[in-house]
């Protein structure tokens, strides 16, 4: 193995493949040979868990640069580096370190690498590595299962040992050899052939197979094939030989150390108080039981697996279920402790769902997420049973917050959960964090019917609350009445609601809804107030994308009022966290209000290009409402005196998506007052009229002026095109009062010339 770049050692549990590397360094010259031994457990099939613990491997903690360096890629790899450049970052390292201390050999050991052969990315990781660490350094991948690790290129030029079952497995002169060294007073042919025979060269069942019938010094092995089918009950068989010479006490030791999949001395000590584990091992050793001793600090211990197996069944024989169950959530609760959710989770599962795992669990989530280790938290949800996440709204609503944005689907499924479940428990506190979240979502994608759902459930009256909470159940009677198109309603919810009693959260929720109600009702100041209020709100201040969603309701206002000082670099700021952060909902609306700057001035062509980037951004949120108003405001915009008539046949198709979408916040009425102002242009008065009177009885009848005021001035334009002074006059004095007297100065400014 001397000769190789890489050794794969490929073959079933208890061929020896460990025992043969560690027999293999243990040779090697003492002070000139490094090993970085990397055991793989199925919780490592993720590549920035890999690379993670990789780095533990690589990166000697007594070298002090290497320490700095995993300092470094821990912190990088919480704020977003990928498993990929973290690894060029450590092989550039090694080089660095390793270029001239040729002389010294340095090992990495990947040792039960089948757990994570179906992951591409660690494969390929593993590849990289090959080709990309120091001269100094050889790959050994110890694996049960066959795997293709390595291009059939890297074969051939990297001189790479393969080491498969065949060669591990032991002959029968090995055999014959074994026994003699393990105190078999003379060869006994007949017993070696049986013994190879059964096992075809299975070291691990040579030796426990001997254990069980050669040590009997019987001349002949009574093995019934029909008794021992396969090799799984060949081993519980043999197991149970071997067992039988161990004391009553150690048995049942081992029977409650089979809980853990591995174990050192102070994981047996805290969670099973079996203490100097040391001692019981070599105990154990002596008599033949099948343990694995790993070194290290600490010096960790393991059963093989069928053996660990065996172990279980007789812990159910000697103690009750309940017995049991406690165990396991002694060791979740030192897992979660630890912070190593794998095994936590595996526990847990063994738990069921006992109050006190499900208590565990919440508690410890709640923690990780406090602190932004959301990683590990996502990794951990993940391991955990299913039915135990599915009936905890706590769980569900972390797992909710760990989703990707693109998942919204699943998102907004899971909040659903959360709001039935809470509602259920009486928590109105979760209730409100979900819901929380699904406003946003369905806000963002003018979603008034599940808006309105969402609520449905929700009790009209509340039985006495927490101090803190007295507030909060207004804000949902205030989502209901905007999902209602009640404008006049929220309004008044809002203002009945003391600020200064709601919580942090409920004070920017609180203030984002209000200020949407009170520009869809063309109360410009109050909106304008409540998102000054919102820009220094503690908590949110250095969020970013929190300061996107206020600097885009703050720049609509603005818009409407034609403040230009600070209005271009709000807008460009609100469409750079929409990029930086992939929310569709701020670069679509961040381009709608980019393309009426540019509209009003005068720059057509910019604003019709931004108009159609944000019909794009809308339709990626599937909000189709708004893609279409887009279209129709590009239509309006697009036209020219004496210039092409626009198809009203698809601008009519376009409000009727519109109308069924049912899209509140004014989005309908708005798009009458559009449609009405293209047909206008396109010589259709009559359908002008009908929709422009339209948009202004369904503006007045829900006192949303703004609305009013633009739809005046549309309609003051319609009546003096076709020589009606008085109703023009009538309409366009109306308009220029609102737009005065509520300072919507960009109606001003578009219909001043009327």
């Amino acid at each position: 193995m001397d000769s190789g770049t890489a050794v794969t050692i490929c073959a079933p549990a208890g061929y020896g493949k460990t025992t043969l590397a560690v027999s293999y360094f243990r040779h090697q010259a003492a002070g000139l040979s490094r090993v970085g031994w990397y055991r793989l457990d199925p919780e490592d099939n993720n590549p920035s868990v890999f690379i993670a613990h990789l780095a533990e491997a690589l990166l000697s903690s007594e070298a002090a640069v290497l320490a700095e360096l995993r300092t470094v890629l821990g912190s990088q790899m919480e704020h977003g580096l990928q498993p990929q450049q973290a690894l060029v970052r450590i092989c550039q390292e090694l080089w660095t370190r390793y270029r001239q201390a040729e002389h010294t050999r340095n090992y990495l050991v990947l040792d039960d690498f089948h757990n994570v052969t179906k992951n591409q990315d660690i494969c390929d990781m593993t590849r990289y590595m090959l080709d990309n660490l120091p001269p100094s350094w050889s790959i050994f991948v110890l694996s049960r299962a066959p795997h293709e690790v390595f291009t059939e290129k890297q074969k051939l030029e990297k001189r790479i040992i393969e080491i498969k079952a065949a060669d591990l497995a032991f002959s029968n002169w090995e055999i014959e050899e074994l026994m003699l060294n393990m105190g078999h007073p003379a060869a006994n042919k007949e017993l070696t052939d049986a013994i190879a025979k059964t096992t075809e060269g299975w070291i691990a069942g040579i030796i426990i197979l001997w254990q069980a019938l050669g040590g009997k010094n019987c001349g002949t092995p009574a093995i019934e094939s029909n008794y021992l089918p396969d090799k799984e009950a060949l081993f519980r068989y043999m197991s149970l030989e071997v067992l039988k010479s161990v004391p009553g006490d150690i048995q049942d030791a081992l029977a409650r150390i089979a809980i853990l999949q591995d174990f050192s001395g102070l994981e047996a000590a805290e969670i099973l108080q079996i203490y100097d584990i040391q001692s019981l091992m070599e105990q154990c050793l002596g008599f033949g039981v099948f343990i694995q001793r790993i070194p290290g600090h600490p010096v960790v211990y393991r059963f093989h697996p069928l053996f660990r197996e065996f172990l279980l069944h007789i812990l159910k024989d000697r103690y009750a279920r309940e017995q049991i169950e406690e165990l396991h959530l002694k060791a979740a609760n030192y897992y979660m402790e630890h912070a190593i959710y794998g095994r936590a989770a595996e526990h847990l599962a063994e738990c069921g769902d006992s109050a006190a795992a499900i208590q565990m669990v919440t508690e410890a989530g709640f923690k990780r997420l406090m602190v932004g280790e959301t990683a590990q938290l996502r990794m951990w949800l993940d391991l955990l049973p299913e039915d135990m996440i599915r009936d905890n709204p706590v769980l569900l609503m972390f797992k909710a917050q760990l989703m990707p944005n693109r998942q919204h689907p699943q998102i907004v499924d899971t909040l659903k959960r959360v709001l039935e479940l809470s509602l259920q428990d009486n928590n109105f506190a979760l209730y409100y964090d979900a819901a929380s979240v699904l406003i946003y979502i369905y806000m963002c994608s003018n979603n008034m019917k599940e808006l309105r759902n969402m609520t449905k459930g929700f009790p009209s009256k509340l039985s006495p609350v927490a101090a803190e909470l007295e507030c909060t159940p207004v804000i949902i009677y205030m989502v209901r009445a905007i999902g209602e198109g009640r404008l006049s309603a929220a309004a008044a919810f809002s203002e009945s609601i003391t600020y200064t009693q709601l919580s942090v959260d409920n004070q920017w929720l609180y203030l984002i809804l209000s200020c949407i109600v009170y520009y869809c009702l063309g109360k410009l100041d109050q909106a304008q107030q409540c998102m000054e209020a919102a820009l220094i709100l503690d908590g949110y201040k250095n969020v970013e994308p929190a300061q996107g969603f206020i600097l885009l309701y703050l720049a609509t206002v603005l818009s409407l009022k034609n403040e230009t000082g600070c209005l271009p670099s709000y807008i460009s700021e609100v469409i750079a966290i929409g990029e930086k952060y992939d929310y569709e909902y701020l670069s679509a609306h961040g381009n709608r209000l980019a393309a009426l700057e540019r509209y009003l001035s005068f720059d057509a062509e910019a604003s019709l290009e931004r108009l159609s980037q944000a019909e794009l951004h809308f339709l990626h949120i599937n909000n189709k409402a708004m893609a279409a108003m887009c279209r129709l405001l590009r239509t309006l915009w697009s036209l020219k005196p004496n210039g092409c008539v626009p198809d009203l046949e698809e601008c009519r198709q376009d409000l009727a998506i519109i109308r069924k979408s049912s899209p509140g916040l004014m989005v309908y009425e708005i798009s009458l007052s559009i449609m009405g102002a293209i047909a206008r242009e396109s010589g259709d008065f009559h359908l002008a009229e009908s929709l422009l009177l339209s948009a202004l009885k369904a503006a007045k009848s829900k006192k949303a002026y703004h609305v009013l005021c633009g739809a005046g001035f549309h309609i003051a334009r319609l009546y003096y095109t076709i020589e009606d002074m008085e109703k023009g006059h009538h309409y366009l004095r109306q308009a220029m009062d609102l737009a005065a007297s509520h300072r919507y100065f960009m109606f001003w400014d578009i219909h001043g010339t009327l």
